[in-house]
């Protein structure tokens, strides 16, 4: 967890292995959907962020578009994996994070998906539902304070217990 080359939070330990036949239904994507963590002899998978109706539940191999340029990615997956990644952070050539904006320049309209809102739209131009920039902005503001927060509570405890911060991202991250 100090290491800061590895995104916050990120604790991996091989452990063992197991064979977890559903699991293995699962495709990759370097911005999945959901993240995993074990509970004795279980795997719990758990949504990392809204998933809607008939859309692909994809877990992640490793890298995630969010820290490493897509052709780095794909190099990785294909010595590894032997395959070609052609999931949608890789078609639409994901920015990493370190090159992207601190504040927000786009959102995705909640209605119809469309990822082409910014400052200068009222009105989502593919299914007219109304937008308000500033307010979605202001949103991600607070988000990001708490996320900081939590971080912070993390840190601080003696033993970084994941159970109670756990129950504190749960509590304030209802949004999501």
């Amino acid at each position: 967890l100090q290491d800061p080359l590895r995104p916050v939070l990120v604790d991996v330990r091989s452990v063992g292995c197991g064979v977890f036949p559903t699991l293995c239904l699962l495709n990759t994507s370097c911005d999945q959907n959901i993240t995993k963590y074990h509970e004795g002899t279980k795997v719990i998978g758990v949504a990392s962020k809204p998933i809607k109706k008939g859309e692909e539940v994809s877990d992640n191999y490793y890298p995630a578009a969010a820290f490493l340029e897509r052709t780095e990615r794909r190099k990785w997956l294909e010595k590894h994996y032997w395959f070609q990644c052609e999931c949608n952070a890789c078609e639409e050539n994901l920015p990493v994070m370190k090159d992207m904006s601190e504040e927000p320049l786009k959102f995705v309209c909640d209605k119809c998906g469309n990822k082409d809102l910014t400052e200068d739209k009222e009105k989502c131009n593919r299914c007219g539902e109304t937008f308000d920039f500033r307010a979605k902005t202001k949103l991600v503001k607070e988000l990001k304070e708490k996320i900081d927060n939590s971080i912070n509570i993390y840190y601080s405890s003696d033993l970084y217990d994941a159970k109670k911060f756990s129950e504190i991202i749960e509590r304030d991250y209802t949004r999501l």
